[in-house]
């Protein structure tokens, strides 16, 4: 099958997103499988809003990439990509697969009638994660837009329960929503031998340094941590929002915090994996959220993790058995997790191998196998 992959977002480091790491997991897979696989995406990463590779094509993992300068019309973190109809006509694909409900969308529907491909739309549920203005003002007429050209596109890719029936509600067709449970993890994260004893007294955080990642509340349980005399290191990766970062720095410096945290920044695929793999647990303190890929890629190296209950995280580990959830911004419920997997070793080698054991079940070539098979009936249709 040809297929064109549209993301705005660049789907390869230094830009390590969700959104990313499904974009660039999948057509790694079904390149593995012997289709033809192209991306699209502007050079930008969403959180520095900065350039992070030059335009121009490239070949990474035997995928084309094609890096588009983006336009002047930009909500929130969503851009328009200059020059991507002449790739659609390049390219010629079957199936074209955009992320998000971004302007690309608009641009793909123009050409569907004329280059006769289908159309397979991966929200990623929008409306848990509106965080600029313009993207919360805009959204309700997005959304009324996507109704009015409903017909023009062939499947709605849903990831979770919650997110299939949110369009459900909304008066979406059913016959063109389809649930496949993403993120998918490496199938190699399962290999990693990393037992308990093996493992650092290191808690990770892996993700964007945002404000409704609530790092700030994960700084205050912490402090409540390390008052009760338990000893950590943690860990930050990730690529920061400088404003946000500072206050962080501020909270570290005046809760006397120094020795306790380290920030990594970026870092390689291989780095954070291992580092995850190390450390004895991986905390998610979101204000919001909706499926973080990291906590599967954390349950599969047997790492268990402390998550918030937000969006469709308890779809993504077995609450007290793989994991613990807690309530968003409740820092006391958080320390007392923490330091409870801190505690008690036992707790975490069992929720260490029913981790690795629940993650199975999440490989990306499951996923894929999912997907293939959607591809293969619409093309046929």
């Amino acid at each position: 099958m040809k297929i064109l992959i549209v993301s705005t977002y660049y789907p390869f480091p230094p830009s390590i997103g969700g959104i990313e790491t499904i974009v660039r997991n999948v057509a790694k897979e079904l390149v593995r499988r012997g289709h033809n696989v192209a991306i699209a995406s502007s050079t930008y990463d969403p959180v520095t809003q900065k350039s992070v590779t030059n335009t121009g094509i490239e070949v990474i993992d035997n995928v084309r990439v094609y890096k588009l300068a983006s336009l002047n019309l930009k909500i929130g973190y969503a851009r328009l990509l200059k020059n991507l109809e002449t790739v659609i006509r390049k390219e010629n694909p079957e199936i074209v697969h955009l992320h998000n409900i971004h302007p690309p969308l608009f641009q793909i529907l123009r050409l569907k009638n004329r280059q006769g491909f289908k159309i397979v739309l991966e929200p990623h549920h929008p409306a848990v994660e509106l965080e600029y203005l313009s993207s919360k003002l805009f959204f309700p007429l997005v959304i009324r837009i996507l109704k009015f050209f409903k017909k023009k596109i062939d499947i709605i890719l849903t990831h979770t329960d919650i997110e299939y029936q949110w369009f459900l509600n909304k008066g979406f067709d059913k016959n063109r929503l389809y649930k496949i449970l993403f993120p998918g993890i490496d199938r190699g994260l399962l290999e990693y031998g990393y037992t308990l004893e093996k493992k650092d007294n290191i808690i990770i955080y892996v993700g964007r340094i945002i404000p409704r990642k609530g790092i700030h509340i994960l700084i205050d349980a912490l402090k409540i941590v390390r008052d009760k005399g338990l000893q950590f290191k943690l860990v930050l990766v990730g690529s920061k929002d400088e404003e946000y970062f500072k206050t962080i720095r501020r909270k570290i410096i005046d809760y006397n915090l120094t020795e306790n945290v380290v920030y990594r920044g970026v870092v390689s695929e291989k780095e954070k994996i291992e580092s995850i793999a190390r450390s004895i647990l991986l905390v998610l303190p979101s204000i919001n959220d909706y499926t973080p890929n990291v906590l599967l890629e954390a349950q599969a190296l047997g790492t268990p993790v402390i998550a918030s209950n937000v969006g469709a995280v308890k779809e993504l580990l077995v609450p007290g058995v793989t994991g613990i959830l807690v309530e968003p911004g409740d820092v006391k419920g958080l320390a007392e997790a923490i330091a409870g997997l801190l505690v008690d070793k036992v707790l975490v080698e069992k929720m260490s191998y029913n981790a690795r054991i629940f993650a199975r079940n999440h490989t990306i070539d499951k996923k894929v196998d999912m997907l293939e098979k959607l591809y293969g009936e619409l093309i046929q249709c």
